[in-house]
């Protein structure tokens, strides 16, 4: 069975509803957590207005605490539950494939790419 689990997030609050969900499932199992998170590129042009205003340093700085705090809610819930886990994050090179992406190519979806992927809700 499985022994490590990935928890990417993107600190949504469904990426937060998946952690929960995800952390249940890994003590369920006796397995340990990773919590992802990958920080996209600085772009000159962007679509958040914020970004327009900072430099390339001021927005790595504030994508590093944000990752922090995002990754901080999975260990939080991670050591609520009793369950071992560590994070990390990556700088991506490439923006990922997007759920509009895999709309058009369902070919070119790479889940190692693709920072919303992980465990999945089961609306019941």
């Amino acid at each position: 069975m499985f022994k490590h689990i990935l928890l990417p997030t993107d600190g949504s609050e469904l990426s937060e509803a998946a952690i929960q969900k995800g952390i249940q499932f890994a003590k369920s199992i006796n397995a340990e957590v990773t919590g992802f998170h990958v920080i996209l590129p600085f772009h000159v042009f962007s679509l958040r207005m914020g970004i327009l205003e900072d430099t390339k340093e001021q927005y790595e700085r504030q994508s590093k605490d944000q990752a922090e705090q995002f990754l901080g809610v999975i260990k939080k819930a991670a050591e609520k539950a009793g369950v071992s886990c560590d994070t990390d994050y990556v700088t991506s090179s490439q923006g990922s494939a997007g759920p509009a992406d895999r709309q058009r190519d369902p070919q070119s979806f790479n889940p190692y790419q693709d920072t919303r992927v992980g465990v999945s809700l089961s609306r019941q």
